[in-house]
């Protein structure tokens, strides 16, 4: 079984992107994880904003974290498609 899943195309490619440009490879990975956890920490984040508020708290770092996680929500996607385009080129 593990056999037929190396031998499939998601696999050498996966495998290929290292030998094509191994910074370029670790950054595409580094920005995919970022971009699956950041929703769940911008929801984390949120919750921890809305209970400051609830119970009159300093909204400082909440607020701060709530931004941030925003904004890396944001731009992520546009350097992440950048990535893949110049991963792309040199594969």
């Amino acid at each position: 079984m593990l056999q037929r899943l190396r031998q499939r195309n998601e696999w050498k490619c996966l495998g290929v992107l290292p030998k094509a440009d191994q910074p370029l490879a670790v950054a595409w990975w580094v920005v995919l994880v970022l971009r699956g956890l950041l929703p769940a920490g911008f929801a984390v984040a949120m919750g921890w904003l809305v209970g400051s508020v609830q119970r009159a708290e300093a909204l400082t770092a909440p607020l701060a974290l709530v931004g941030l996680l925003f904004v890396l929500l944001q731009v992520l996607t546009p350097i992440h498609q950048a990535i893949s385009a110049n991963l792309g080129d040199r594969t």
